[in-house]
């Protein structure tokens, strides 16, 4: 019997190595494919908020289809929240055109929960923070 335990006690020590070897694998791995997914998030989301300016305050032309495909590319990479605050100020936006309003307050809880994604360890309280989109124009008036 006693020269069982050594043994036992060995084999329980390697699968423990092993365990951990693996684990600690798993959760380095999780951790790479997690903030390689977030890069890929701040990408299209950075092509987002490039080409909804361009399309608020340009009239180049193309400047609508790029932000319609940056939209459109959202529905593959965003979660669920960002879509819902998305589609809300898609109405919104259709809002403005047909009654003139002059602000989109969903275009601040769009870019909140953006923010929320790519920092999901952050705790920022969202209320009150205003994201205006701004153009030259604005830019010159202020100086």
């Amino acid at each position: 019997m006693s020269a069982i335990a050594p043994v036992a006690a060995a084999c329980v020590t390697a699968f423990a190595t092993v365990g951990a070897v693996l684990i600690t694998y798993y959760l380095t791995k999780k951790k790479d494919r997690d903030a390689e997914w977030r890069k890929v998030k701040t990408e299209y989301y950075q092509e987002f908020l490039q080409a909804l300016s361009a399309w608020v305050t340009t009239k180049e032309q193309g400047s609508g289809a790029r932000y319609v495909n940056a939209t459109n590319m959202l529905n593959l990479i965003a979660s669920a929240r960002v879509i819902k605050a998305l589609r809300a100020f898609q109405k919104a936006v259709r809002a403005v055109r047909a009654n003139g309003k002059s602000s989109i307050p969903e275009l601040d809880s769009l870019l909140m929960e953006i923010r929320r994604e790519l920092h999901p360890g952050r705790r920022e309280k969202g209320e009150g923070l205003e994201f205006p989109i701004l153009d030259l124009a604005d830019h010159d008036r202020d100086r």
